[in-house]
């Protein structure tokens, strides 16, 4: 007598199928990523990075962009000092296809203790005409929204 059903090695096999497949579902929809929410996100991470740099080197950071689609930072002694402005070539940031700086026509300096100089607001933009708004608060703080 025969009875009915599946063996393990069968049910091991469906499961394995199907995880495969679940797997490349998942990578598949990474791409559907909204390309505003990505440049906000790195946006985001590059301040927090500028901001540590400035408090762990003891120097001022200023970030800003160049152009609508890069940013680029550099360092000197002060914010407000006479001495020219030195580049971080590490700190460069290129935003994904796709999204683009609402705003260029800003600057944000981070002093030794990693205090911006100014409350600095700006926007991050899709082509398809999603938004994000940026704010840097004057305490170091960082809100998206």
């Amino acid at each position: 007598m025969y009875l009915k059903g599946f063996s393990l090695v069968e049910l091991m096999v469906v499961l394995s199928v199907t995880s495969i497949l679940l797997g490349f579902g998942v990578y598949g929809i990474h791409t559907l990523v909204n390309p505003a929410t990505t440049a906000s996100e790195e946006l985001i991470s590059i301040l927090k990075v500028v901001r540590s740099k400035a408090i762990s080197n003891t120097v001022s950071y200023k970030l800003e962009p160049n152009g609508t689609h890069q940013l680029v930072a550099s360092f000197r002694n002060d914010c407000n000092s006479a001495d020219p402005w030195v580049s971080d070539g590490q700190l460069t940031l290129n935003l994904p296809n796709g999204s683009y700086l609402g705003d260029d026509n800003w600057v944000i300096c981070y002093d030794t203790r990693g205090f911006p100089d100014a409350n600095v607001v700006f926007d991050v933009r899709e082509n398809g005409g999603t938004e994000k708004t940026i704010e840097i608060y004057l305490g170091g703080g960082l809100s998206v929204s």
